[in-house]
């Protein structure tokens, strides 16, 4: 059996949450193929929250500069479908 994880990160930081590496190596010890769909590197133009959050003055901005934090545009449409 093969199964498709899919985690729609919006907020830009690279993390998995434990309940979706624990139910992927649960399927990988029961010989299942898995695969995870990772949004993180994706511009979907979504507002995050540490953007709606400086704007709410929750949080102290930070210069992040130094750092290429930017998301790539890609057309999920042309990208190769998993088998």
């Amino acid at each position: 059996m093969k199964i498709l994880f899919i985690w729609p990160n919006n907020d830009s930081w690279g993390y998995k949450p434990v309940g979706l590496s624990l139910l992927s190596a649960l399927a990988k010890r029961l010989g299942w193929e898995t695969r995870v769909f990772d949004t993180t590197e994706i511009d979907f133009d979504y507002t995050n929250n540490i953007a709606s959050g400086g704007s709410a003055k929750i949080y102290k901005p930070v210069d992040i500069s130094p750092f290429d934090l930017s998301k790539k545009k890609i057309n999920l449409e042309k990208r190769r479908r998993i088998n």
